[in-house]
C-alpha cells in the first residue's frame, strides 16, 4: 500500500448532510467529525495515543459510530469485539493481540482480568450536537494506517485476529459503491454488528458517498425499523430474509432501493420468493480477510444471475488455481493475522490469499462457490463435498428448508458418513427427505441422520461447522450405546 492520503469526501462534500440516525437522535456529518473530535481529546487526556490498539465491547450505536472515527482519526487501531463472547474469550482475545485497553457500555456486564485500562463508551463520547460545528470538514486518514482488528466468524473452530487498513475498508466501500449507489439521501439500516466486517463495511461507504448509516432499535422488529427510519438500503443473511418475508408476505417494499445479501449459501427458493416481492436483491461473495464483498451480482440482475455470487468488484483480484480454490488480492486484501502480538502475512509468492473457498467462474464471469476444501471428507472410499454442489443444495431445492449444514461422522465400516442439520421452515420426516434426495444423488452421499439445527449453532453469519459435527458424533454415538 502506498503511503497516500484518502479523502472521506461526505465530510467535504455533505457536511450538513445527516450521517447517523437513530430513533432517538441524529448527526450530521459535521457533528459527527466535532464529536469524534472531542472524543479523541478525551482518549488522549486517558493516555491513548497513536499507535495503539483500542478493544470494543458495546451495542450498535450512534455512540460506537462516533467512537471509530474518533479512533482512526487519531491513528488508534479498533477491535471490535462479539458481544456474544464471555468474559473468559474476552481476556483470550486480547492477550493474543496485546490489547491492554477496552471501551465498554454501560449496558454491558462482564468480568475481565486482562484489560488493563477499562473506559466507558457514554463519557467519551459525550457531546453536545447542537453546538458541534467544523469550519473545515476536511477528513483524510493515512491510507496504510491500521484501522482494525477483525477477528473472524470462526467456522472453521477458531477465530483469527484479522488486520486491516484504512486502505482496505476504503478501496471494497468505494468498489461497492460504483456497484450498488448509495447516495447523500439514502439511508443503509446498519442490521449487521459492527464486529462483524460487514458492518463496518457500511460505515466507511457512507463517509465515502454521504449516504447516511440508520441505527436500528432492538427493541423494534426489522420491518419496524425499516419503516421508522425509512430504510433505502439492507444487508441482510439468509435467515433474516427468510423472517422478513414470512412475518410481512403482503408489505411493499418499493422504498427499498438494494438488499444486499450474504454470509452463506442463500438457498434458490428464497431467492426466487424475494424476486416475487418485488426485493432489489443482490447476491455477493465476500470474506473477513477482503475486508466484505468480493463479488456482487449488478442491478437488474437475472433470476440466474441472482443464483450466482456475482461478477468481481473494483479494487479486487480473483483467481480459480487448478483445484478449484479461490485465490483474491487487490487493494481490499488485508495485512495479515496477529498471533502473539505478530503479524503474520497469509499471502503466498504472488501476492495472493488462499481462500480455502471452492468455485468456477461462468462465461459470463459470474463466480459460482462450490464449497471449502476443507470440509470435504471420504466415505468407503468416495470423496463427498457436502456444499452446494452436492448434498447441501438438493437439500436447499426443498421449500420446506431454510439452512442446511450436512458434517462428517465417524462410521466403523465406511470411516465417515453424512449427517445433516436442517433448519426447517416446515418439519419434514427423515425419510420423506431421503426419498427426494434419492432423485438428485447416489445413495452414498445421502446423510444417514437428520438433526435439526440447534439455535446455539448458527452466529447469524455462518453456521458452526466444527461443533455441528462435534454434536453429531455426540448424539450418534448416544443412539448407539
Amino acid at each position: 500500500m502506498t503511503k497516500k492520503e484518502l479523502i472521506f469526501t461526505a465530510f467535504e462534500k455533505s457536511p450538513q448532510n445527516p450521517a447517523v440516525i437513530s430513533a432517538e437522535s441524529s448527526l450530521t456529518f459535521a457533528q459527527l467529525l466535532r464529536s469524534a473530535i472531542e472524543t479523541g481529546e478525551r482518549l488522549a487526556g486517558k493516555g491513548i495515543k497513536r499507535g495503539d490498539k483500542m478493544a470494543i465491547l458495546c451495542n450498535t450505536s450512534v455512540e460506537y459510530i462516533i467512537l471509530l472515527l474518533a479512533l482512526w482519526k487519531t491513528g488508534v487501531t479498533a477491535v471490535p469485539l462479539s458481544t456474544r463472547w464471555p468474559g473468559a474469550q474476552v481476556d483470550k482475545a486480547l492477550q493474543n493481540i496485546n490489547c491492554k485497553n477496552l471501551v465498554l457500555s454501560k449496558f454491558l456486564k462482564g468480568q475481565f482480568t486482562y484489560p488493563s485500562k477499562i473506559l466507558p463508551l457514554e463519557d467519551l463520547t459525550q457531546t453536545n450536537p447542537a453546538a458541534s460545528s467544523v469550519a473545515n470538514s476536511k477528513l483524510a486518514v493515512a491510507a496504510d494506517q491500521t484501522a482494525t482488528i477483525v477477528f473472524t466468524s470462526g467456522s472453521t473452530g477458531v477465530a483469527k485476529a484479522a488486520v486491516h487498513t484504512i486502505g482496505n475498508h476504503y478501496f471494497n466501500a468505494l468498489g461497492s459503491n460504483r456497484n450498488i449507489h448509495f447516495n447523500p439521501g439514502d439511508r443503509w439500516l446498519l442490521s449487521l454488528p459492527l464486529y462483524h466486517v460487514g458492518g463496518i463495511a457500511i460505515i466507511f461507504r457512507s463517509f465515502l458517498s454521504g449516504g447516511s448509516i440508520a441505527i436500528p432499535s432492538p427493541r423494534l422488529s426489522l420491518q419496524e425499523n425499516l419503516s421508522g427510519l425509512q430504510v433505502t438500503h439492507l444487508s441482510l443473511v439468509a435467515t433474516q430474509l427468510y423472517r422478513l418475508l414470512e412475518a410481512f408476505p403482503d408489505v411493499d417494499f418499493n422504498h427499498l432501493k438494494a438488499v444486499l445479501l450474504g454470509g452463506s449459501a442463500i438457498p434458490e427458493a428464497l431467492i426466487q420468493r424475494a424476486v416475487e416481492n418485488n426485493l432489489p436483491i443482490y447476491t455477493s461473495y465476500g470474506s473477513t480477510e477482503m475486508a466484505s464483498q468480493i463479488t456482487t451480482t449488478r442491478p437488474r440482475d437475472s433470476l440466474q444471475h441472482l443464483s450466482t455470487s456475482g461478477q468481481l468488484l473494483p479494487y479486487r483480484e480473483l483467481q480459480i488455481a487448478a483445484d478449484g480454490e479461490i485465490l483474491v488480492g487487490g487493494e481490499t486484501l488485508f495485512q495479515g493475522y496477529l498471533e502473539n502480538d505478530t503479524l503474520k502475512t497469509a499471502r503466498d509468492k504472488e501476492n495472493r490469499f488462499h481462500t480455502g473457498d471452492l468455485g468456477n467462474m461462468d462465461k459470463d464471469g459470474y463466480l459460482h462457490v462450490t464449497g471449502r476444501k476443507d470440509n470435504m471428507f471420504i466415505s468407503g472410499g468416495e470423496n463427498i463435498q457436502p456444499e452446494e454442489i452436492e448434498i447441501e443444495a438438493q437439500l436447499f431445492k426443498l421449500n420446506e428448508i431454510l439452512q442446511a449444514v450436512v458434517v462428517p461422522i465417524h462410521d466403523p465400516e465406511f470411516g465417515q458418513r453424512p449427517a445433516a442439520f436442517i433448519q426447517f421452515k416446515e418439519k419434514l420426516e427423515s425419510e420423506f427427505i431421503r426419498k427426494r434426495l434419492e432423485k438428485f444423488l447416489p445413495k452414498f452421499k445421502i446423510p444417514d441422520y437428520f438433526f435439526e439445527m440447534p439455535l446455539a449453532a448458527n452466529k447469524g453469519f455462518k453456521p458452526d461447522r466444527q461443533s455441528l459435527q462435534v454434536l453429531a458424533n455426540k448424539i450418534v454415538y448416544r443412539k448407539q450405546k
